[in-house]
């Protein structure tokens, strides 16, 4: 959560803003997204930056047969173009 926490303030002071809030919160370290994340739901954020770009960053669970005992996780940053649409546009 440490590196979610910190990407997304990064995301922030560079001028990106959240969208799509309502139903993708922002992830953080709250015991109701951890748990999310164990059960392997995968919550999701969107982001833009500008009128050009657009991010969804999302966590999930990542588990192996190697090491069945430890938990870990699997963090994606998918960057595009404009593909969602915001409703407060």
């Amino acid at each position: 959560m440490t590196i979610v926490a910190d990407l997304q303030r990064q995301l922030k002071r560079g001028g990106w803003r959240q969208i799509l809030v309502a139903d993708n919160p922002p992830i953080e370290n709250t015991p109701v997204i951890r748990t999310e994340i164990r059960r392997c739901a995968a919550p999701t954020g969107y982001w833009q930056g500008g009128d050009k770009y657009q991010i969804g960053l999302n966590v999930r669970c990542f588990r192996t047969d190697d090491y069945p005992n430890e938990e870990r996780y699997l963090i994606t940053l998918t960057v595009n173009g404009l593909w969602l649409e915001d409703s407060r546009h």
